[in-house]
This record gives C-alpha cells, sequence and structure tokens, in this order.
C-alpha cells in the first residue's frame, strides 16, 4: 500500500479524507454543521459543461462512501462544487455549480462499486446544477 493510500485509510478528518481523494489543487475544505460534513471544492473550469458535471459525480461516486466510512459520527455529507463561469460580456465569476445532499441512510442502501454516475441525481437525497450545467 503506497502512502497516500496509507494516509487516506487512517484518516478520520473530513478535510484530510477530501484533499487525499479530490487531491490538493481543488482549494478543498471540509466543515462540520452538526453531524453533517460539508466538503466545497473548486471543480476544473477548464472542462466543458458536461465534463464538469460529469467530474462532479465522479467525485461523489470516490468521496461519499470513504467519507461515511471514516467520519463515524457524520450523519449526512453534503458536496458544493464551485468553478469560475463567465457572463456573456466575458466577466467571469466564481460560482457554485453543483451541490448534493446524502444522508448516512441512503449511504448505506446503495452499492457505490456497481452504481453508474449518471444516476447519481437519482441516489441522493438533495442535487441541484447550476442552470449552465443542464445545457
Amino acid at each position: 500500500m503506497e502512502a497516500h493510500d496509507k494516509a487516506l485509510a487512517a484518516s478520520s478528518d473530513p478535510k484530510k479524507i477530501a484533499t487525499l481523494v479530490l487531491g490538493t489543487r481543488r482549494d478543498v475544505t471540509a466543515t462540520r454543521a452538526g453531524d453533517k460534513v460539508i466538503v466545497t471544492f473548486k471543480q476544473g473550469d477548464n472542462f466543458t459543461e458536461a465534463m464538469m458535471l460529469r467530474g462532479f459525480h465522479m467525485d461523489a461516486e470516490k468521496l461519499i462512501p470513504r467519507m461515511f466510512n471514516q467520519v463515524k459520527d457524520a450523519q449526512a455529507v453534503e458536496m458544493r462544487a464551485n468553478a469560475e463561469l463567465s457572463d456573456l460580456r466575458g466577466q467571469t465569476s466564481n460560482e457554485l455549480v453543483a451541490r448534493l445532499n446524502i444522508s448516512r441512510a441512503n449511504n448505506e442502501r446503495t452499492n457505490w462499486p456497481n452504481i453508474l454516475t449518471d444516476n447519481i441525481p437519482r441516489i441522493v437525497d438533495d442535487y441541484w446544477v447550476h442552470p449552465v450545467l443542464k445545457r
């Protein structure tokens, strides 16, 4: 087992888990709100809209089960992806582009290794994407 995998397996710190799963270049934060873990990160801004959404689903598939397995007192996980968007006049701003919430009970009913990432919106308890990603 390499050092990255060992560090990931040994951690129960939400920020460390999220950073190790999502990568260090993603401006990852992880906070607690009661029994919920809220993970916020930068979604790659050099992707097309479809690639950004697919990437968010793939991140969810990797992060959600790991977070629940290692943060034993978490009863919910929220993921928030931000990206730089441009308006029609070329002005850019950092915006929330995707968000999901899933409960521990819902996570336990999900066989993560066998899901299709396209089903993530129907699997989680709450799901929202910015209209720009729906094009």
